[in-house]
């Protein structure tokens, strides 16, 4: 278990860490992300390295062997909507981002389209790093803290907001193999009104294995 950032007892943004080890039940700390780069908003393991995507728009990697912090340049920051929260997963040892931006026609944005889904990968190579768009989510972005988890070849996404008095809840999946990335959807669901609307913003997503 990997946590880093939060508040403090006096409600202070932290750039902090700890990593739980199950052998003696003990919390470590490791050390705070590099100066300037703000609060992080997601995280993710890949291979043997803790990504962290901040709140600026900045990437960091912390090498779990060696213990320290690496910051990683890109070409440019993601193209998203700062409103809505972005997500970083690791799935097949590929560093995906899934964010909200608006629609581009010809490599330019149109403020009139509509805003998507996007799926972002981190491409690496001698020229620089860069976020290439790799799919798009087949829905409208109407969950402004949708929750992703990624397990094997697969992202899986829960979108669940409350619109005319009622909870909708959306589970789709993404398929990465191949280097085609399909979306499809797992399941929809309606809920009666009753639902807490805090449940739309306090979910969490998980995979079991059967």
């Amino acid at each position: 278990l990997i946590v880093i950032g939060g508040h403090g007892c006096w409600e202070e943004p932290l750039d902090s860490g700890e990593v739980y080890d199950p052998r003696n039940d003990k919390w470590v700390d490791i050390a705070g992300l590099p100066v300037d780069f703000g609060l992080p908003c997601t995280g993710t393991v890949c291979g043997r390295k803790f990504y962290v995507y901040t709140e600026t728009d900045k990437l960091a990697a912390y090498d779990l062997d060696l213990g320290f912090w690496v910051g990683i340049q890109t070409n440019r920051p993601a193209p998203r909507l700062h409103e809505y929260n972005p997500k970083i997963v690791s799935c097949g040892s590929r560093l995906f981002m899934l964010c909200v931006a608006w629609c581009e026609r010809d490599g330019l944005v149109n403020r009139r389209e509509k805003a998507v889904r996007k799926v972002l990968e981190l491409e690496k190579s001698s020229n620089g790093n860069k976020w290439k768009e790799v799919s798009r989510h087949p829905d409208a972005p109407m969950d402004w803290c949708a929750a992703y988890v990624a397990d094997r070849e697969c992202i899986y996404g829960l979108e669940m907001f409350r619109i005319f008095r009622q909870v909708l809840d959306f589970v789709t999946a993404c398929h990465i193999e191949d280097g085609y990335m399909r979306w499809t959807r797992v399941s929809r669901k309606q809920m009666v009104h009753e639902v807490d609307p805090l449940s739309c913003t306090m979910k969490s997503l998980a995979v079991l294995h059967l």
